[in-house]
């Protein structure tokens, strides 16, 4: 027995050695497997990933794009309603219209829409006309003339008493009809003036000395060629008023306004004076738009405000002639193809009817006055939108006319591709798998989050929502919040700059900067 026991195998040992190795033996689970234990710590990073995405799908819902819909409210002459909704019904994006029809002395009116979304809309509602004002900038030059304060082929150096050699060179008239050689805006106005496609004021801090100053020293000498021009116009009112030693709102009032009986037409120069009650503007792509104001450029339209039935009002004394300044819807000037231009009035010649007109947009609005004067019919189409309105007037008066431009910046395709660009990276490297998207570091977690923050403003601020439903750029955001959250979950076990540090810091900030620039703007506008 003692011999046997003596050679006997050594069972504890061996069990000792495979208990060592964990694939052997009865102990296998006393070490988690490599799989188990990346679940266990992937388990609070899928936490944060999934906090995210909630957090991503509220901040985006307040955010997300207003969907236009004009047939929430409907008011107005039964069958006019009918015309305009036939003739409406390729305008996408309208968020609220309101037309007036004029024949003879007879004036019908229909609305569609809200005013701010919730408030309907009216014939009553003040909404900015924008370019619309230029006619009545027209017709206030016409009527001084007519009653001798000057003449139309007065240099504007002479109104302006200035010896600027470059405003003597030009005429009233050359600034009235679009001829004087001066650019839309003037190079210093440029900058702001992108602001207009994501709703924000282009003409803040120009008033009339300033749009004056820019105007002096310039070689000008008048142009054969029609030039729209917003300077211009601007410029011309201004002119008018200071000859007349009187602000040009001022001048709007008692020569025009007061005397038609236009109550609610105004010239709002600062916020606090825009009228009660007025409509809120969208852009194209459904968002919220500033008011436009900017003293300096109110005789081109800027901050002039007024209701579809105000200039109804003016339609109706402009077709029996009555209203001042009538004189200023003759043409003087040719302004291409077909048309003509006057004293801020275009006439246009189409197969059906020669429609005398002008239209107007700003960063949230759109509008059309044209009249058939030899039929003495007239429309007004007032819209809270800034998708043209021209060719729902223009079948109004019985002339075939199409939508003119894309809704939106570049319309859908634009869209798509923005949103390829914004969601596509963070997608790709997300299926690429957790080595590909961990972050080298905390500064470039920063920057990738910046990036799409930029990304998504961009998009949201350029897109065609009112094609989309805005419901997609809910989904939008929570996706690509989705893709970029799981990896940046791994933010404690970051270094905070890896690598070359003055290189990776400089380039990395630089990212940085340039997405938080671009967040800032958009919402500064």
């Amino acid at each position: 027995m003692g011999a046997r026991a003596g050679r006997a195998r050594p069972v504890h040992a061996d069990r000792g050695r495979r208990g060592l190795h964990p694939h052997r033996g009865d102990d296998r689970a006393a070490v988690p497997p490599v799989s188990r234990i990346r679940s266990l710590a992937a388990r609070p990073r899928l936490r944060v990933a999934g906090v995210a995405v909630v957090l991503a799908g509220l901040a985006a819902t307040p955010l997300a794009p207003a969907r236009p819909a004009p047939e929430a409210e409907a008011t107005g002459e039964a069958e006019l309603l009918t015309r305009v909704r036939e003739v409406a019904e390729d305008a996408d994006g309208l968020h609220g219209l309101a037309v007036a029809e004029v024949r003879g002395d007879d004036v019908t009116a229909a609305v569609l829409g809200a005013a701010d979304g919730q408030q309907a809309m009216s014939a009553a509602t003040p909404i900015e006309i924008g370019s619309v004002a230029k006619a009545l900038t027209g017709q206030l030059l016409a009527d001084l003339a007519e009653v001798g304060e000057l003449a139309p082929t007065d240099p504007v150096a002479e109104a302006l008493d200035t010896d600027d050699p470059g405003l003597a060179a030009i005429s009233l008239e050359d600034l009235a009809t679009h001829h004087a050689g001066l650019p839309r805006l003037p190079p210093a106005n440029l900058p702001r003036a992108t602001l207009a496609s994501v709703g924000g004021n282009p003409y803040a801090g120009w008033d009339r000395e300033r749009l004056i100053d820019a105007a002096e020293g310039r070689d000008l000498d008048g142009s054969e060629a029609y030039a729209y021009s917003n300077f211009g116009v601007g410029l011309l009112g201004q002119a008018l008023a200071t000859h007349l030693d009187t602000s040009y709102p001022e001048l709007f009032r008692a020569r025009l306004t007061e005397p038609l009986g236009m109550d609610d037409t105004v010239v709002a120069r600062t916020a606090p004076a825009l009228p009660d009650g007025h409509a809120h503007g969208r852009t194209a792509a459904g968002l919220s738009a500033d008011p436009w104001l900017g003293a300096g450029y109110a005789p081109a339209g800027v901050g002039v405000w007024s209701t579809a039935e105000d200039l109804a009002t003016l339609v109706r004394a402009l077709l029996a002639g009555e209203a001042p300044g009538t004189a200023a819807l003759e043409p003087r000037r040719a302004a291409g193809d077909d048309t003509e231009i006057g004293l801020g009035w275009h006439r246009t010649a189409h197969d059906q009817a020669t429609v005398t007109w002008h239209n107007g947009g700003t960063g949230g609005f759109s509008s059309f006055v044209g009249t058939d004067r030899q039929r003495e019919h007239g429309v007004v189409v007032l819209a809270r939108t800034t998708t043209s309105v021209d060719h729902v007037g223009l079948r109004l008066l019985g002339v075939e006319a199409e939508p003119r431009g894309e809704p939106g910046l570049l319309g859908l395709p634009f869209t798509v591709l923005l949103t390829a660009a914004v969601v596509g990276p963070p997608l790709v490297t997300a299926a690429r798998g957790e080595r590909a998207t961990r972050p080298r570091d905390r500064a470039e977690a920063l920057s990738t989050i910046a990036g799409v923050i930029a990304g998504l403003a961009l998009l949201r601020a350029l897109g065609s929502w009112q094609i989309l439903t805005p419901a997609a750029w809910i989904v939008i955001t929570v996706v690509t919040v989705a893709a970029i959250a799981s990896p940046l979950a791994r933010w404690p076990d970051l270094d905070t700059v890896a690598g070359s540090r003055p290189r990776r810091l400089a380039s990395t900030g630089l990212s940085i900067a340039v997405s938080l620039a671009l967040v800032a703007v958009l919402a500064w506008a």
